[in-house]
C-alpha cells in the first residue's frame, strides 16, 4: 500500500510514525510546501495515485 501525506504541521509527523509501524504500509510519500517552482504539490485526491495490495 502506498500512502500519500500532505504534511502541514507537527501533528502530521505523529501520524507518519504510526503509519510506519503498520506492516501493510510499504511506501510513504510526504508532500511539503514547494521549495521552488518545479516542485509539484498535490492539492486533491485526483492527483494522488494509490496502489492496493
Amino acid at each position: 500500500m502506498k500512502i500519500l501525506l500532505d504534511v502541514k504541521d507537527e501533528k502530521a509527523h505523529l501520524l507518519l510514525e504510526l503509519l510506519r509501524e503498520l506492516s501493510f504500509v510499504n511506501q510513504i510519500t510526504i508532500l511539503t510546501e514547494p521549495k521552488d517552482s518545479f516542485t509539484k504539490v498535490w492539492d486533491n485526491e485526483e492527483d494522488a495515485v494509490y496502489d492496493n495490495l
